[in-house]
């Protein structure tokens, strides 16, 4: 699944929870990309928890989405964090479906040089 769309649809559900009337529509790639940048820093191995700034976070996006600064800091993190695992989850599966594939045609092509 494309990284992006979990990105969306999970920030989509977690703000329909907490500010159901708030306009999505400000969700673009620009805010996207930034939250990318965030949880791939929370992903890295070097992260620690006290590297994610969520004062830091909440304003950036309380500039998009108004009352998101409301939001109490610790359902921010844990959000955060829990969609940083889930992307990791999703990029080892993407790895792990990628390398049989890759495998296979680098068999297919050996056959084919060998038959030559």
């Amino acid at each position: 699944m494309d990284l992006h769309k979990i990105i969306h649809n999970a920030l989509h559900e977690f703000i329909q929870t907490y500010i159901p009337d708030a306009d999505l529509s400000t969700l673009d790639d620009v805010l996207l990309s930034y939250i990318t940048g965030v949880l791939e820093d929370l992903g890295s191995q070097q992260s620690v928890e006290e590297n994610f700034d969520v004062e830091v976070f909440a304003e950036m996006l309380e500039a998009y989405i108004p009352g998101f600064a409301e939001i109490e800091s610790v359902k921010i993190c844990e959000m955060m964090f829990n969609l940083a695992s889930k992307l990791a989850t999703a990029r080892t599966s993407a790895d792990k479906e990628d390398v049989p594939k890759s495998r296979t045609e680098e068999i297919s092509l050996k056959t084919y040089d060998s038959a030559e």
